[in-house]
């Protein structure tokens, strides 16, 4: 990865939108700077797609599409997104099937663990 500076300068004529974390990269020590945000609107107004990337929980990716000038973001490690048009807010989930099966065994087999440890202890449904 290089500074923005360093980069060539017809690189920019092919880019479309940017991509961005927020600890540590957009945000500094968990805040935003007038700075920061202002270059958001910057890079919307001059017609590029700005979208979040985090691994916080969704709730914080919408208030985010809602709240700053970004077109989505993507939460929880890539399990949920957000994307804002004119049509509102639409969100797209990854499919959590083919890991569902894998987690409940997972579960089952601690309840049990945790079961014997503590004879009172049982699965609530």
């Amino acid at each position: 990865m290089v500074p923005i500076a360093e980069l060539p300068v017809r690189l920019p004529n092919h880019l479309r939108g940017l991509l961005f974390d927020l600890d540590d990269t957009l945000l500094d020590h968990s805040k935003l700077s007038e700075a920061a945000y202002s270059a958001l609107f910057r890079l919307r107004e001059a017609g590029f797609e700005c979208y979040a990337v985090t691994g916080r929980p969704a709730g914080w990716a919408a208030v985010l599409v809602n709240q700053w000038p970004i077109q989505g973001a993507v939460a929880e490690n890539g399990a949920i997104a957000f994307h804002a048009d004119r049509d509102g807010l639409h969100t797209f989930e990854s499919d959590p099937a083919p890991r569902a099966p894998r987690a409940t065994r997972s579960v089952e087999r601690a309840v049990l663990r945790d079961s014997e440890r503590v004879p009172r202890a049982r699965a609530g449904r």
